[in-house]
């Protein structure tokens, strides 16, 4: 199916994970040359996915996200290009009639002509961008993004090529919360998959008694960025020790949130109900980053009974990144925004950026922005701002215009302007300086080389 554009049309780039296994697959072109000409002179967009082998984000997507039916018609108004910066690996091509080579040919290519970078520089990956065929990048994103999200780009970027362009919006579509308009080389953060050798290696050194566990502790960063079952069984069960401090258990949990493939939820699981507040909290935050659905359980068992407003706030935000349709979540947040608490109100409209069910995301943000807090009105507007929810642009001007706190009209502002197709930068350090969140160390995923990376891979 052709979509017909104007001379404006523009070029769709997705840099995203592609893998094995697909069933309704998206056609995928083997020369970057051939697809550039072909998405111009057809005046069709040109969908690209670059991809990193083995980080959760790009798993996600092909387990996911490319087997979605609705993002596979989509792609058909497409020319598609899959780039990887590995063009060797044991388990042969990822791609049906894509070879690994023409792959990293790919990825050479829209890393020189779009990213602008050099064959030895970082690549974080997933990211997704829209490019036009002149060569001007519309949209981006970097790290991982939700099905519904990558739904949103494509319907909004084809709306971009013809304004006529219609598709029914699902519950799942929001904007990406990392979307920028236009592109900026994101910060990556270098850490390739460890191979089975180094994960045998560090066990050996962990497994000699505590005393080398304590020694080698920095060690465990290198096997918690894999899924070796061996691993997670090992960590899991040595953390429970009576040894391993509380500060410790902690940063290992909080680096499974951060670092780790989305089979180590099992050690998560152990730690969401912990009679230790500070250890419980940090299970629950690292859930949200995980989202890992196998979680959903544990985490609607903790909300059943927990009594501590910040910890229910951040169990709320996990349960909705881990089921985003779930009723107990979405029941939690309608009774959380009527609480007398700042700070579980304040939470339970975060959760709402993540949550897909349309109807009840657009009652609780209108209820949201008349609240008596200016924390959480402030809270409403950040939630309005990156899930580009223009249906509620008439109530954020009324409320804006008789905003009495500076600060909360400052964030009011930014979200008028994302409504705008301003890009949100304003919003990037929110949950950190306005919400609370703990900063981030580095970036969501592990970044990517061009050749060194590949002098690497056996």
């Amino acid at each position: 199916m052709v979509l017909q554009t104007a001379p404006r049309s523009v070029l769709f780039v997705s840099l995203l994970l592609v893998a094995p296994g697909l069933s309704a697959q998206i056609r995928w072109e083997t020369d970057f040359e051939k697809a550039v000409a072909k998405a111009k002179s057809e005046k069709k967009p040109l969908f690209i996915a670059i991809n990193m082998e083995g980080e959760r984000a790009n798993k996600e997507a092909m387990k996911v996200h490319y087997k979605d039916r609705h993002i596979v018609k989509l792609s058909e108004r497409c020319v598609n290009l899959f780039a990887s910066a590995n063009p060797s690996g044991k388990h042969g091509s990822r791609i049906a009639g894509l070879t690994r080579e023409q792959a990293a040919q790919i990825e050479m290519r829209v890393r020189e002509k779009y990213l602008g970078i050099g064959p030895d520089q970082d690549v974080v990956a997933p990211q997704h961008l829209f490019v036009s065929p002149e060569g001007k990048i519309l949209l981006s994103v970097s790290y991982r993004i939700t099905v519904g999200e990558l739904e949103w780009m494509f319907v909004t970027g084809l709306q971009k090529l013809d304004p006529g362009f219609e598709w029914a919006e699902s519950d799942r579509m929001r904007a990406p919360k990392r979307l920028k308009m236009g592109y900026t080389v994101p910060k990556a953060s270098p850490a390739d998959i460890p191979t089975k050798e180094e994960i045998d290696a560090v066990m050996k050194d962990l497994k000699k008694g505590k005393g080398a566990f304590k020694r080698n502790i920095s060690k465990t960063t290198l096997i918690l960025r894999s899924d070796d079952k061996a691993a997670i069984k090992f960590v899991g069960s040595t953390i429970k020790s009576r040894w391993v401090g509380t500060s410790r258990r902690i940063g290992i949990l909080e680096e499974i949130g951060r670092i780790s493939p989305k089979a180590w939820y099992v050690v998560l699981e152990d730690y969401v109900g912990n009679s230790r507040e500070n250890v419980r909290d940090a299970a629950i935050v690292a859930s949200e980053k995980l989202a890992e659905g196998k979680l959903s359980k544990s985490l609607r068992r903790q909300l059943a009974k927990e009594d501590d407003p910040k910890i229910r706030g951040h169990l709320i935000r996990a349960l909705v990144a881990c089921s985003p349709r779930d009723g107990a979540a979405i029941r939690a947040i309608g009774k959380a925004l009527s609480s007398g608490d700042e700070e579980l109100r304040t939470q339970a409209v975060v959760a709402i950026t993540m949550l897909e069910n349309r109807k009840k995301v657009h009652d609780y943000l209108a209820a949201a922005l008349s609240d008596s807090s200016g924390k959480v009105r402030s809270a409403a507007a950040y939630a309005i701002g990156v899930r580009r929810e223009k249906d509620l642009r008439q109530a954020l001007e009324a409320v804006l215009a008789s905003e009495p706190e500076a600060g909360t009209k400052k964030w009011m502002t930014a979200a008028r302007a994302c409504l705008e197709d301003g890009d949100g930068v304003a919003f990037e350090s929110f949950l950190v300086d306005v919400v609370g969140d703990k900063r981030e160390k580095g970036g969501r995923g592990p970044g990517k080389k061009g050749k060194k990376n590949k002098k690497k891979k056996k």
